[in-house]
């Protein structure tokens, strides 16, 4: 494991290498809205499917802005996170933080996927990616 993703109530409360992530942070997160971003998302990543200006191939996976919901319960809160070739994640959280619904939207067992700005391996994921292509390329 080379990076860290924890969430917490759909937002992510740290992520990046195992070095710089505080797994447990001493004080909770700030209390964000619907509306508003969580302090810890990077929302400077362009998105795009072209290298980036240092040569680095676009990301595995790439959301933007993501947001999940049943029914009146907001699961995830517009999310970012990307996942590049080498680095190998650990998503942690209590129960409910999001964690497999994250998965789920990964996997396709999640049908917001349609809804959200998700690529896979450097194209958008929806019609033009069927669940059997994207599952070929992962481990579950």
């Amino acid at each position: 494991m080379t990076h860290r993703l924890l969430l917490d109530g759909g937002h992510i409360v740290s992520q990046g290498p195992l070095d710089r992530v505080v797994p447990f942070p001493p004080v909770a997160p700030p209390q964000a809205t619907p509306d508003s971003l969580s302090p810890f998302e990077d929302t400077t990543s362009p998105f795009g499917s072209l290298p980036d200006p240092m040569g680095s191939p676009p990301a595995l996976i790439d959301m933007r802005s993501v947001t999940v919901t049943y029914g009146s319960k907001r699961v995830l809160n517009r999310l970012n996170w990307s996942v590049h070739a080498g680095q190998h994640w650990a998503v942690t959280g209590p129960n409910g933080a999001g964690k497999s619904t994250l998965l789920k939207l990964i996997t396709g067992d999640c049908l917001q996927v349609h809804a959200n700005t998700i690529r896979l391996f450097g194209r958008d994921r929806g019609p033009s990616q069927t669940l059997g292509e994207v599952r070929r390329h992962l481990g579950w």
